[in-house]
């Protein structure tokens, strides 16, 4: 999905009629240039138990990439366990710990968003702050309890986030 994103990017940049734009499949966002508006681009982050509600709103400044992996599209219910489609490599089973991560950064493309938020899922939410702020990236998460935890980029080098629970639109 992240690949299709970025060559979708690049065929509207060389098209020569487009200069900004947001494309979405879904779990994955990136950003073309600056809005047209000059405000920064918003992109919403969906409640992982809660279809429909937005917790937090990633803000980007110019290009940029924004992914979201977590347990709750793909999975089933067995013995009151949630089996979802993230493995942890380690122990071949479901990625454990989190329900939801999302990570974006400026300049980051789909591809390596798409990537980064399933290896960061499955790093735990520990393993991933520490790795977000060693590249200057943001993060969002959700972990299996509900508990939300937002890690900024560092020194404000990458989008912002900000939590907000409002439903969508």
């Amino acid at each position: 999905k992240g690949l299709a994103l970025d060559r979708a990017r690049e065929a509207l940049r060389s098209s020569g009629g487009v200069t900004a734009a947001l494309v979405t499949a879904g779990s994955t966002t990136v950003t073309l240039g600056t809005k047209p508006d000059g405000e920064a681009w918003r992109i919403g982050v969906e409640d992982p138990r809660e279809i429909g509600r937005v917790v937090a709103v990633f803000t980007l400044e110019g290009e940029g990439a924004l992914s979201t992996s977590g347990d709750y599209q793909r999975f089933f219910e067995e013995g009151g366990v949630r089996y979802h489609h993230i493995i942890d490599p380690d122990t071949g089973l479901p990625a454990r710990g989190l329900r939801s991560l999302t990570v974006a950064g400026t300049g980051l493309s789909g591809l390596a968003s798409d990537i980064l938020s399933t290896a960061l899922f499955v790093r735990g939410a520990d393993g991933a702050a520490t790795y977000a702020g060693e590249y200057g990236l943001a993060l969002y998460l959700v972990d299996a309890e509900g508990r939300a935890r937002v890690v900024p980029a560092p020194d404000a080098s990458g989008p912002l986030v900000e939590e907000q629970a409002q439903p969508l639109p």
